[in-house]
């Protein structure tokens, strides 16, 4: 997404990928820097961008940890970044449908099917 919107810019990702991407935003600088003061610099407006699209997207979880005040929001980040994922996750697979189960390995000859 990142380099989809780089090249193609902000308005060629979809209301998930900007989602996604604001949080990634929020994420990198939660754990590089320990709040959201180069965040704000990047967009100061980046929580509105995330609970916008949480709320267009029906991730209520999210939502409500975004709207939190900037203060708590850093305090308590790390306590609900788990269930804001599990909840996008657990969305976006029931509205698409489950994953696909992973390809079985080769078998040990390298070869598919191997020999008999």
């Amino acid at each position: 997404m990142v380099e989809k919107r780089a090249e193609a810019g902000a308005n060629a990702l979809s209301a998930t990928e900007t989602l996604l991407y604001w949080l990634w935003w929020a994420d990198y600088m939660m754990r590089n820097a320990g709040d959201f003061a180069n965040a704000v610099a990047l967009k100061e407006d980046f929580q509105r961008e995330i609970v916008s699209r949480a709320k267009e997207l029906g991730f209520g979880y999210t939502d409500e940890t975004f709207s939190l005040p900037r203060h708590e929001l850093e305090r308590h980040y790390f306590e609900r970044f788990d269930a804001v994922c599990e909840e996008i996750r657990g969305v976006t697979q029931h509205r698409t449908g489950p994953a696909r189960p992973a390809r079985p390995g080769l078998p040990k000859s390298g070869r598919r099917g191997g020999r008999r």
